[in-house]
């Protein structure tokens, strides 16, 4: 007598991992009324940005300051201005910092944007070349603005 007994097949799938994102670079800086100006005198903050492949998180903290209006990444070296860079669409905004409390003059905000590579390699490579700046109705030009620099 010959008995067949019948395993059950089992069948691995091997699927790929895929790993999250990776921060290339962390960029960022002291928020001051640094050149050009005016500026709001009162004001200060700080500001890090993390770069990755094809998008940039920030985190923007701010003090004595009017309430924010608008907040952007331009091209431009220390004492000079320059063109939006982040967010791409210039006619929008990184989310501005919100007051902490009412009639706080201290906010702070955070959020991602989509960026090409290209913006990417050269925020990685040349972040001096960049700052942050914060606008608001008194000073819609810039209240506070950081030159960015490598290894927050």
């Amino acid at each position: 007598m010959v008995v067949l007994t019948m395993l059950p097949a089992v069948v691995v799938f091997a699927l790929p991992v895929t790993a999250a994102p990776q921060v290339l670079a962390t960029v960022g800086g002291d928020l001051t009324t640094a050149k050009p100006g005016p500026g709001d005198p009162n004001g200060f903050g700080n500001v890090e940005v993390e770069v990755y492949k094809a998008r940039v998180c920030y985190v923007l903290n701010v003090n004595n300051i009017k309430p924010a209006t608008a907040a952007h990444i331009h091209r431009g070296v220390k004492g000079h201005t320059g063109p939006i860079v982040v967010p791409t669409d210039h006619h929008s905004s990184l989310n501005p910092p919100r007051p902490n409390s009412v009639g706080s003059s201290s906010g702070s905000s955070s959020g991602c944007e989509v960026i090409p590579p290209a913006l990417s390699m050269k925020l990685r490579q040349n972040s001096q070349r960049y700052y942050v700046d914060v606008h608001n109705k008194p000073y819609p030009h810039g209240a506070i603005r950081s030159q960015l620099f490598l290894g927050m």
